[in-house]
């Protein structure tokens, strides 16, 4: 059972990234720049939950990116 989770907010040019059991925030561009920095930062931690509102064409690529890294997400 996932005991950690990652929230974001999907914008059309940022993604507002909080680790809730590490009070960590970041901001990142939502571009695969940003989809590779984000999965550097939980590198470490595969069982973490990603989180996220699907937001029309903006979520898309996230989406994509963490599926083909074997991340999960919801």
């Amino acid at each position: 059972m996932t005991k950690d989770t990652i929230g974001i907010d999907v914008s059309k040019a940022t993604l507002y990234v909080y680790w809730q059991s590490r009070d960590e925030a970041h901001n990142l561009p939502n571009s695969k720049e940003g989809f590779e920095r984000l999965c550097d930062w939980v590198d470490q931690h595969r069982d973490v939950l990603i989180v996220f509102e699907a937001t029309g064409a903006y979520h898309r690529a996230l989406e994509r990116h963490l599926s083909q890294q074997g991340r999960r997400f919801h």
